[in-house]
């Protein structure tokens, strides 16, 4: 699959909440940036905090890779919307 296709897989993934959905990805494509963004630099976890899915943000802040301070165009972080 390509990059592109995956990264918007994880971002639906963690729109929905599902665990299980990242996991999978992640585990099939160990090289999948989990901090990848489009043009608006919404990531898994912006989209997660938002939506309030909190098993798929504890999921996402686990990951060695994990950014939490990957801001948007207008400097908010994901923890901007969790709070």
């Amino acid at each position: 699959m390509s990059h592109s296709f995956l990264k918007i897989e994880l971002c639906a993934a963690a729109q929905s909440g599902s665990v299980e959905d990242i996991l999978s990805l992640l585990k099939d494509n160990p090289d999948l940036d989990v901090n990848c963004s489009g043009k608006d630099r919404w990531s898994a976890l912006r989209y997660a905090s938002r939506d309030g899915h909190v098993e798929v943000v504890k999921l996402l802040l686990a990951h060695p890779a994990i950014n939490v301070n990957q801001p948007l165009l207008d400097d908010t972080t994901p923890f901007h919307l969790g709070a």
